[in-house]
């Protein structure tokens, strides 16, 4: 199993967008094959959202990652960026 976190920094319409596009990302990517789960917290100063989703392989998360679903819900948040994403993968044991 394969891990990816991204953290966001959003303004403050994103910060009110961000639940609403989650669901949107969720409906889409627990489609794909290879998905495990998915899900979100804010951190202390609600301020910096951080996504971890959990694919069975690299290769299912990149084939993920290459789907036009997924870059257009990337460019709906990247509106509200203060500055860009970071992120990590993974590997993790079941």
């Amino acid at each position: 199993m394969i891990s990816v976190v991204v953290k966001y920094f959003l303004n403050e319409s994103g910060i009110q967008y961000f639940p609403a596009w989650y669901e949107e990302v969720y409906a889409e990517v627990s489609k794909q094959d290879g998905f495990i789960k998915i899900n979100y917290e804010f951190d202390e100063k609600k301020v910096s959202p951080k996504i971890t989703l959990y694919f069975e392989s690299i290769e299912k998360l990149t084939a993920w990652s290459k789907t036009e679903s997924h870059d257009l819900l990337k460019s709906k948040i990247e509106a509200h960026y203060l500055k860009d994403e970071e992120n990590g993968i993974e590997e993790v044991s079941a």
